[in-house]
C-alpha cells in the first residue's frame, strides 16, 4: 500500500485525534462527547482524512464501523503521537530531557 496523503496529515496531524476518538468510542456520538464538539466534526473530520488519503479510514459493518488498513495505520501513529506528546510535557519540565 502506499502511504498516500501524509504530508498533508504532517500539517493538521489534530485531525487523528477524532479517528483515536471514533475507534476508541465506536460510535460519532461518542466521539463528539469526547471531543467536546459535535456529531457533524467528528464525521466531517473523518471524511477530511478520507479524502486527503483518497480511500476510507473505516468501513461501516453491520451497525459498526470499523478500520480499515489505512484507518489502523493511522491510528497507531496517532497513539504514539499522543504518547509522545504527554511524554515531552513531562520530561521537559522535569529537566529529564
Amino acid at each position: 500500500m502506499v502511504f498516500r496523503g501524509g504530508e498533508a496529515i504532517n500539517k493538521n496531524w489534530d485531525d487523528l485525534r477524532y479517528l483515536l476518538a471514533l475507534e476508541r468510542t465506536g460510535s460519532v456520538k461518542s466521539a463528539a462527547d469526547m471531543l467536546k464538539t459535535s456529531a457533524t466534526t467528528v464525521t466531517r473530520k473523518i471524511a477530511i482524512i478520507s479524502d486527503r488519503f483518497k480511500e476510507p479510514v473505516f468501513v461501516k459493518s453491520n451497525n459498526q464501523r470499523l478500520l480499515t488498513e489505512l484507518g489502523q495505520r493511522l491510528f497507531d501513529i496517532g497513539v504514539k503521537l499522543e504518547t509522545s506528546i504527554a511524554n515531552l510535557g513531562v520530561g521537559y519540565i522535569s529537566g529529564e530531557h
